[in-house]
């Protein structure tokens, strides 16, 4: 209908896009396309930016390739919402004459890629040992552009995390960079510890690095038992757990600290169980010692005879 008739109605295509803010996105349109700036204000409070098509009226499905528009976001968005419709202006008498005839089509598409950029920070390798009570923990890093510092979290169950520490970056872009901590372990009661480091860039924004897992050693030799006690026919059983496969030597020591018998052993991981010969002693109180290389482990018998 003509617009300027007093009861003229028509409709429109719409294409908006939902607003991040007031200028973001912008509306792309080509110079000599029909198109003309539109906003819409939703019930939910969103609002949105983009474009009407003409108040003119034509058939079938257009296909001119300058009636186009496309949206400009700043900055990368986890996702972009649009919605399509139509407007339409009532006659004086709120009615619409007929019904659009126009069709319209939507293509997505992305037709300029940024060029990929470089991480601030490449963690090459993150490490850790435990041994004689302190955790120590390395790494490896290059590139750190804009890099600020990594703060060294430690964790008891491997959900909650706590700051240990704390080493400032280098600074190097054009050559690795290698970082230690040491983690006095021998006051906790713990026996595994999970370690984590949280690098934060110059702006502030962070991210995690992988797991490293670390288990107190246990001790070489557990569980000495000597049988029987007393000894009366001179052979007596020695029974211990070994964490590893190893040697270790059984000491006799009579009372007065004198050692009275030595025996080298092959001991291999799990339970074992050795024979000690004391037959050449005499009755009386002794002490059984049993060394690793590490630890010393004792415990009294006696013999009969």
């Amino acid at each position: 209908e003509n617009a300027n008739n007093a009861n003229a109605a028509w409709f429109r295509e719409t294409g908006v896009a939902k607003r991040i803010t007031t200028t973001n996105p912008s509306v792309l349109a080509n110079a000599s396309t029909e198109l003309v700036p539109y906003t819409y204000n939703a019930s939910s409070g969103a609002d949105w930016t983009g474009f009407g098509g003409s108040v003119c009226e034509r058939d079938g499905v257009s296909r001119c390739s300058e009636v186009i528009a496309s949206f400009k976001y700043t900055g990368a968005q986890p996702s972009i919402t649009f919605r399509m419709g139509y407007d339409f202006k009532a006659d004086n008498n709120g009615y619409n004459f007929g019904s659009p005839v126009r069709q319209y089509g939507s293509r997505l598409g992305c037709f300029f890629f940024p060029q990929q950029t470089t991480l601030p920070l490449r963690l090459l390798s993150f490490n850790g040992a435990y041994r004689n009570g302190i955790a120590t923990l390395n790494w490896t890093t290059d590139n750190e552009t804009n890099f600020s510092r990594f703060d060294i979290e430690r964790s008891t169950d491997g959900s909650r995390f706590a700051a240990i520490g704390t080493k400032y970056a280098t600074g190097s872009t054009s050559a690795k960079a290698n970082y230690e901590l040491l983690d006095d372990l021998n006051a906790e009661s713990a026996s595994v510890f999970y370690y984590r480091l949280k690098m934060i860039d110059a702006d502030g924004k962070f991210t995690y690095s992988q797991v490293v897992v670390l288990r107190k050693e246990s001790k070489g030799i557990m569980g000495v038992i000597l049988s029987p006690n007393p000894v009366v026919n001179g052979f007596a059983n020695v029974k211990m757990t070994a964490a590893h496969r190893g040697s270790v030597e059984l000491r006799v020591v009579d009372q007065s600290g004198r050692v009275v018998v030595r025996q080298a052993q092959q001991v291999y991981e799990g339970n074992n169980s050795i024979t000690l010969q004391v037959q050449n002693l005499q009755s009386g109180i002794y002490t059984l010692q049993v060394l690793d290389g590490e630890a010393l482990l004792a415990s009294k018998f006696s013999i009969v005879r």
